[in-house]
This record gives structure tokens, C-alpha cells and sequence, in this order.
């Protein structure tokens, strides 16, 4: 875990799978991201999850589910579309 600007930032999580669709996307998701919020961090109160612009990341049952689970979320609409110094690749 890093600092970045006064907030402790999580080291990039990437997942070694072929992604398919959505419902491949979203059964991943539920397996590893609370998972790994509670492995990481204290309080799923300090995540701001970051999804990229892949449409599979913004179905409506994957947005409900964050929302359900209390995982504040970057809308698709907040998000710049390129931006590497934020966005490394």
C-alpha cells in the first residue's frame, strides 16, 4: 500500500482471466473485490473503486451490486477518458 495525496492507495489487483461478459465479470468481481477490500484495508468506508471504461464494468446489475455492498464507485460519467498520468498502463 502506498500514500498518495494524504490517502492510502492500494497496490493495482489484477486477476489473470480471460474476461468474457458480464455475468463472467461480475462473478469475479463478487469472488475477489470484497475479499480483497477486507484484506487490505480497514474500513470499506476509505475504498473508492475504479473501474475502466470496459462497458461489462457499468452493467446495471454490477453498478446495483457495488451499491448494495456500500463500494463507493467512479460513475462512468466522472471518469476522463484518457488520462495517463492517471491512468498508467
Amino acid at each position: 500500500m502506498s500514500t498518495y495525496i494524504g490517502q492510502s492507495v492500494s497496490e493495482i489487483h489484477i486477476i489473470d482471466c480471460v474476461m468474457v461478459d458480464q455475468i463472467v465479470y461480475f462473478d469475479i468481481l463478487k469472488k475477489t473485490l470484497t475479499k480483497f477490500i477486507e484484506e487490505n484495508h480497514e474500513s470499506i468506508n476509505e475504498v473508492l473503486f475504479r473501474r475502466s471504461k470496459a462497458s461489462i464494468h457499468y452493467a446495471s446489475f454490477v453498478t446495483f451490486w457495488l451499491e448494495s455492498e456500500r463500494i463507493v464507485f467512479v460513475s462512468e460519467h466522472d471518469k476522463p477518458p484518457k488520462s495517463m498520468k492517471v491512468r498508467p498502463m
